[in-house]
């Protein structure tokens, strides 16, 4: 694997970390009734949702043009290792 695909792996993978902790903290607040809380992680989960397919979008354009990290494949649900 190259240093770019490396680099769009830890983008890709940092992204998904933050979706999974705002996806977190809107569960808890939901559960706990604060619905202000839930608002806003709602719409903040939402965008992270939106960097976290530019960032997968990204590593699978540099995988097609490259070829470099062939182990990794992204299918429709999520990243499955071959």
């Amino acid at each position: 694997m190259c240093d770019d695909a490396k680099d769009l792996l830890l983008k890709y993978l940092d992204a998904l970390e933050e979706c999974d902790r705002v996806h977190s903290r809107f569960i808890s607040a939901y559960r706990t009734s604060d619905t202000e809380a839930a608002e806003s992680y709602w719409g903040l989960w939402n965008e992270t949702r939106v960097k976290l397919r530019a960032a997968r979008d990204d590593f699978q354009a540099h995988q097609k043009s490259h070829g470099c990290a062939e182990a990794i494949k992204f299918d429709e649900e999520g990243p499955a290792v071959k």
